[in-house]
């Protein structure tokens, strides 16, 4: 099967952002961020990232709808965000991944990443994540959006650099994505 698209999930810290990076740069894809877009609306209305039960559900709803249907409708584009592939999950022709670590190695990372101790990572990760939860639930009755269920392939990045990770996914297509 031809994937004209793909769609990367993931918690914080698994690395799905360097994932969706390098293989839309090996791929020569354009790569769609949801993250980038929230952090900057957040930034703007000087909410932390851990609120995201602030966001307007309209502005939320509108935002996913239209990512969504940018996976139905682009071709060449590596979509990122923790709903992309239950966003996807009845779009043949999107490849899902799924990005998974262990959360001990995932705190290291975002510690590192953000310049702050493992600790307040932890809690920062913790509050997010659960902020989100309860959002998705509330928006769309996701309880479960990370279940390996709705993706393709999932791959777990403990033990791999950003390199083999790459080499991983693109040795993990059934086929080369359509590049038409």
């Amino acid at each position: 099967m031809d994937f004209k698209n793909i769609a990367i999930s993931g918690d914080i810290g698994t690395g799905k952002t360097t994932l969706a990076e390098n293989l839309a740069e090996k791929l020569g894809w354009k790569h769609i961020n949801a993250g980038d877009y929230f952090r900057k609306w957040h930034k703007e209305n000087s909410i932390p990232l851990e609120e995201s039960e602030k966001v307007p559900e309209d502005m939320d709803r509108a935002f996913d709808r239209d990512f969504a249907n940018q996976m139905k409708t682009s071709k060449n584009t590596v979509f990122e965000s923790r709903l992309a592939g239950w966003l996807a999950r009845d779009l043949k022709k999107v490849y899902k991944i799924l990005v998974i670590t262990d959360f001990g190695e995932a705190m290291k990372r975002v510690a590192n990443r953000d310049a702050i101790s493992v600790e307040e990572a932890k809690k920062k990760a913790i509050e997010r994540s659960s902020s989100h939860k309860e959002k998705f639930k509330k928006l769309y009755g996701a309880i479960d959006y990370l279940n390996p269920k709705y993706f393709n392939l999932v791959v777990d990045t403990i033990n791999m650099s950003p390199q083999e990770t790459l080499e991983y996914v693109l040795n993990a297509f059934p086929k080369t994505p359509a590049n038409n």
